[in-house]
């Protein structure tokens, strides 16, 4: 699972590329045009593949005073944390930003993923407490449907990233069933690695759209299948490769620390950029590949470096470790 969460947390940083060089208007389209659109391949699934993993290492199971103090812990207040330093930085680094961007919008906050984790376990943990297991797993699905058509249509406005929480209640839950049934598990992981592949390709081959939701969704009613199919099996696919690559140190260390990589890597990234491209000024595809694979990896070892000073104190009273 730490394997997972690595190789996850890596193409995180990739796909939030492009929009960190908009902050210093860098222009890789040279590159990108050509090559960008691989992103396709993981977009589909990868923000859904950490739900899954949090519900498979979940334990809904604890008194609920322990299991709200627990999730409190791991994901509020490092949520809290890193907006108190997302909206420092980006004082330091644009004059003409306003906290009010990230702290009044509420519709536009932020770090999303840590709203719709929270919110969907509490309402995983919620539905364990009343129902048998496959109804918690039906209920949640009709919720992940619910989100998706109300970000089609816009009934309710997207406060709190309530679109991405209700989407997540199912992948969530699904995780969860699994840990108690790894007979499925294996088979699920066995064949998902067979499925996904072609699936991706037959979407491609006839010029389908590849249906996503991160931060932004594009899923509209007709994919809605197609999109549970794709990040199901996509990710199961990653835990398959994960299982197959076995213990990477480095991997699992980025995938244990993955909540500091996603809370630092954006503002990294955005500053890292722009000393780097001053820098190298490239001006053709070659040394474009180059300036981008400097970045990713500047940007991933200062993420490492930032783990490891978070494992001490008092940095890891900040991400709830006390």
């Amino acid at each position: 699972m730490d394997v997972a969460k690595g190789v996850l947390i890596l193409l995180l940083i990739e796909h939030h590329r492009a929009h960190v060089q908009s902050y210093n208007s860098i222009d890789t389209s040279m590159f990108d045009s050509h090559l960008g659109s691989w992103q396709l391949l993981f977009i589909c699934f990868f923000m859904q593949a950490f739900f899954l993993i949090s519900g498979y290492c979940s334990n809904f199971d604890k008194p609920a005073a322990r299991f709200l103090w627990t999730q409190t812990k791991g994901i509020l207040i490092p949520y809290v944390f890193f907006q108190i330093a997302w909206c420092l930085f980006f004082s330091w680094y644009f004059p003409t930003y306003s906290w009010k961007q990230d702290i009044l919008q509420i519709p536009n906050t932020t770090y999303w993923f840590f709203i719709a984790l929270f919110i969907s376990k509490i309402i995983v943990f919620l539905l364990h407490r009343k129902f048998a297991e496959k109804t918690v797993v039906g209920v949640s699905l009709a919720l992940t449907f619910l989100g998706i058509l109300n970000s089609n249509y816009g009934v309710v406005g997207n406060y709190f990233a309530i679109n991405q929480c209700l989407m997540a209640c199912f992948f969530i839950a699904i995780g969860a069933y699994l840990k108690r049934n790894p007979n499925l598990y294996d088979r699920g992981i066995k064949y998902s690695i067979t499925i996904f592949p072609w699936l991706f390709v037959i979407l491609i081959m006839f010029k389908r759209d590849i249906p996503f939701a991160t931060g932004a969704v594009n899923c509209s009613l007709q994919y809605i299948p197609v999109w549970f199919v794709l990040t199901i099996t996509g990710s199961l696919s990653c835990l398959y490769i994960s299982r197959w690559i076995g213990r990477f140190s480095s991997l699992e260390f980025i995938g244990k620390n993955s909540i500091i990589t996603y809370g630092f890597h954006y503002c990294v990234a955005i500053y890292v950029s722009k000393q780097l491209w001053d820098t190298m000024r490239p001006n053709g595809i070659a040394s474009i590949a180059i300036y981008i694979a400097t970045l990713l990896v500047s940007v991933v070892l200062v993420c490492i470096m930032l783990s490891k000073l978070f494992q001490y104190k008092p940095f890891s009273w900040l991400l709830g470790k006390w």
